[in-house]
């Protein structure tokens, strides 16, 4: 039926066929059916994990605030629920690094049931409006309002509107029961609505031009009006029309998002208020809302963690955040083709202008209607998927600088020399000959043979092992540089594989629809340049590599600088350091030139193309194809071009940003694949001396900084058994290795042979706190250097604990800090 344009649209509206068939028949059912196959989804999948889930008893005084709304979300039926409470799993870990039985006042909460206003009154006012629309199309069915051939039609609808009614009776009856519950059946009632709307509307329109009787044209208003009702209803009520438990932590109110409705999720009116706020005044920390729980680093990186890692960290980030990408490919589709709907208007707007009598004045407005919209659509579409990719990004960006961090305390302590991330690849390439792609495909057959030749044959040594770690301006310029290029292309990904193509797409169907073959020149014309496209891309992944390495070297000899900066005044090395640091921003600033040239060649030739592609497709319509153009064809085939514009300069945009994204994936994941400490592997926790007391020291051990091969610093054959329970003192002059010593006793140093025993050497992870004094049976090294916080001395010594006064007294007295307290002019309070 969709072959024949008449059977959809005759003269200035939709056919009456097609409007019984599908406006009114067809696709309300698709839409009850795909409903009630996911209803009875939702149904067996809840009844599956109830026949699932374990019994258990909470603890009284141990669950958090976290942990507490975890719980009443998972009972509202949210899709969190899993990442939460792994987030206070996480969050219990880090509680037990207290060395106290006193409780951290850090993540104090507070809940509050935040209840929709009129949440009973707005329910009873649905269920009657959907009642009334059940009478009304049972009125149209018993009247025949629609025509005696629209009687299936009419009881078509009387289905669809007894369904809905059936949810929303179940709806009513649970949200005022306490002990029944259903899942998510407002999601079904609103998408009912909505999509019942979109049909009702154009119902509507035929009705109201052509009218069959008072009656008809009475009942269709009624229609409209009931429908209209209860979408306005479903996009004002908060988004679930449930309780919501909010959690106040500390001065930080919680964030407005989970009370917004459908329609303030839309259009982002639910943040109105603070930037009205911060319109006013200056905003300060107190006036910014929290992160909802799912939001916040400790759930996001313990869910990811729980997924099973694949070999390429890209393919696992996109495997971790594939469902947030779908949904932002499917607002950005939808808004690449609203972006067309526009044009296609102006042509048949134009086309009226041109011959007024070939179109009904109604349809011309109705025309200019749908121009309005269709912006509004794209608008909000675009909105959306700007909104979906930016909190990818921040969840993107909380994960890698964790896994960063984690593994920075999960690496070995030292190294033979210093790695520059992003060369190994190089280096290896450039060990291997170049070949053409001739001598490749002639090779392929040869190649397996040949490398087994070489490799019994040989008689090379084997390559050594790479001992080199990065540099801790490296591992700096990883967590501000990379993660945020990392994190920043992902929230606008989807113009890249989503948007982008469909435009394009879209944009040379309609303009060989338009212009025919002349239309070829153009797209043969982006077909030539898409090669330089190509080496463009290539270029900047280049360029980019060797930016990233120059900052890494200049952010690790500032940071070197900075400090030893008390030696470097005291020796007067200023202007020697200076020129040090100077050498290697040089090399920085020479590469960022570089990289804006050739942005400025790439910005001219795809800002050219557009322009160039215009003009021969108009020369060969118009000079060699002699066609007249037009008005409806020339600002048409104007509106296409420029809409053809907007792909090709997203395209060159993400692509030098993907390429910078992709090299600095790279060298996040190739820091993150640097072996780490084997402390675990390596400590024996379990010797007994023959008094049965446990074992502390070395039994003929050697240790290296380094790998266990090549020339490195060691520590030979060390024998020696530490005396428990007394005060062992190691004493030597600088650089004889007493660091060192401790360092290989707490597992740090490489083992190269030999045993060292150390009780309570296991993982935290491995180890239960006890309940009382939060401690554990592992092993406590205080460093040289004194961790000090940015306070006072008072918050030094309390450290974020409750306030204790006798015990503060206890530790002053135990320290012997009570002289150096008198001496300051603010005792404890100094600092800050």
């Amino acid at each position: 039926m969709f072959a024949r344009p008449e059977y959809i649209w005759k003269g200035d509206d939709f056919s009456r066929a097609f409007e019984q068939d599908y406006l009114q028949t067809l696709l309300p059912l698709i839409s009850c059916a795909f409903s009630l196959l996911y209803l009875t989804y939702q149904t067996a999948r809840s009844f599956d994990r109830l026949r699932n889930v374990h019994p258990y008893h909470v603890l009284e005084g141990h669950l958090s605030g976290g942990a507490r709304l975890a719980e009443v979300e998972a009972e509202d039926g949210g899709h969190d629920e899993e990442s939460e409470d792994e987030a206070d799993d996480e969050m219990g870990r880090n509680q037990q690094l207290a060395l106290q039985p006193t409780p951290s006042q850090i993540h104090k909460s507070t809940l509050k049931a935040d209840k929709p206003a009129g949440e009973l009154v707005i329910a009873v006012l649905e269920v009657l409006a959907v009642f009334a629309e059940v009478g009304t199309q049972i009125a149209v069915l018993v009247l025949h309002a629609w025509g005696r051939k629209a009687t299936v039609a009419a009881a078509a609808s009387v289905a669809v509107w007894v369904y809905i009614a059936v949810l929303a009776s179940l709806r009513l009856l649970f949200s005022s029961s306490s002990k029944l519950s259903f899942p998510k059946l407002w999601y079904h009632t609103t998408f009912l609505y909505g999509f019942q709307w979109l049909c009702t509307i154009l119902v509507f329109r035929f009705q109201i031009i052509h009218p069959r009787s008072s009656r008809t044209e009475a009942l269709a208003s009624v229609h409209f009006g009931l429908v209209t009702l209860l979408t306005i209803i479903a996009l004002t009520s908060r988004k679930g029309n449930r309780v919501v438990q909010l959690e106040y932590e500390g001065d930080l109110a919680p964030s407005r998002e989970p009370l917004a409705s459908v329609l303030s999720l839309a259009t982002f009116s639910w943040v109105d208020s603070i930037v009205w706020r911060g319109y006013q005044k200056t905003t300060e920390m107190s006036d910014v809302w929290n992160l909802m729980p799912k939001d916040k680093a400790a759930a996001i990186l313990a869910d990811y963690r729980q997924l099973k890692k694949t070999s390429i960290l890209a393919f696992h980030l996109l495997r971790y955040f594939r469902r947030g990408l779908l949904i932002q490919a499917s607002w950005a589709v939808i808004s690449g083709l609203v972006t067309f709907v526009p044009t296609l208007l102006l042509k048949v707007i134009l086309q009226y202008v041109e011959d007024p009598a070939s179109t009904p004045r109604n349809a011309a407005w109705f025309y200019i209607t749908l121009l309005f919209v269709s912006g509004l659509i794209s608008a909000l579409a675009n909105g959306q998927a700007l909104w979906v990719g930016r909190k990818i990004c921040i969840r993107l960006r909380a994960i890698i600088i964790g896994e960063i961090y984690g593994k920075a305390l999960r690496r070995r302590a030292g190294a033979s020399s210093d790695k520059v991330l992003g060369q190994s690849k190089r280096k290896q390439d450039d060990r291997e000959p170049k070949q053409g792609i001739m001598k490749k495909v002639m090779s392929f057959g040869r190649k397996k043979k040949a490398n087994t030749a070489k490799t019994n044959g040989s008689t090379q040594p084997e390559a050594a092992v790479d001992d080199s770690q990065v540099t801790s301006g490296a591992i700096i310029n990883l967590m501000a540089v990379d993660s945020f290029k990392v994190a920043e292309i992902s929230a606008y990904l989807h113009f890249l594989w989503a948007e982008t193509p469909v435009q394009f797409v879209l944009a040379i169907y309609l303009l060989y629809a338009f212009l025919g073959r002349s239309s070829l020149v153009g797209i043969g014309m982006m077909a030539l340049l898409l090669p330089i496209n190509l080496i463009i891309a290539k270029r900047f992944s280049s360029v980019q590599k060797k930016i990233l390495a120059a900052t890494d070297a200049r952010i690790n000899t500032s940071n070197e600088v900075l400090t030893n900066i008390r030696i470097i005044k005291y020796f007067a090395w200023e202007q020697r350091f200076l020129a040090i640091v100077d050498e290697k921003r040089v090399v920085e600033l020479k590469q960022l030139r570089n990289r804006y040239i050739l942005w400025a060649i790439a910005a001219t030739i795809w800002s050219g193309a557009p322009v160039l592609i215009t003009f021969l497709t108009f020369f060969v319509y118009t000079v060699v194809e002699k066609k007249a153009l037009i008005p409806s064809i020339a600002f048409t085939a104007l509106s296409l071009f420029s809409l053809l514009r907007i792909p090709l300069d997203q395209l060159a945009d993400m692509v030098a940003h993907v390429q910078e994204g992709k090299v600095s994936v790279d060298r996040v994941e190739e820091y993150l694949n640097e072996p780490e400490t084997e402390k675990y592997n390596q400590l024996e926790s379990d010797e007994l001396d023959e008094d049965g007391s446990p074992v502390i020291g070395f039994d003929r051990g050697t240790f290296s900084w380094g790998g266990k091969e090549g020339d490195d610093f060691k520590m030979i054959e060390l024998d020696m058994r530490f005396h428990i329970g007394q005060l062992n003192v190691v004493i030597g002059p600088t650089g004889s290795g007493k660091t060192s010593l401790l360092m290989a006793l707490l597992g740090e140093m490489t083992l190269i042979d030999g045993l060292v025993y150390l009780p309570g050497g296991k993982s935290r992870e491995d180890l239960k706190a006890n309940p009382e004094t939060s401690l554990t049976e592992s092993v406590a090294y205080c460093a040289q250097q004194a961790w000090l916080l940015n306070g006072t001395i008072k918050d030094n010594i309390v450290f974020a604990s409750r306030w204790d006064a006798k015990r503060y007294k206890e530790v002053i007295v135990a320290c012997s800090l009570q002289r150096d307290l008198e001496i300051r002019p603010r005792r404890s309070d100094t600092g800050g």
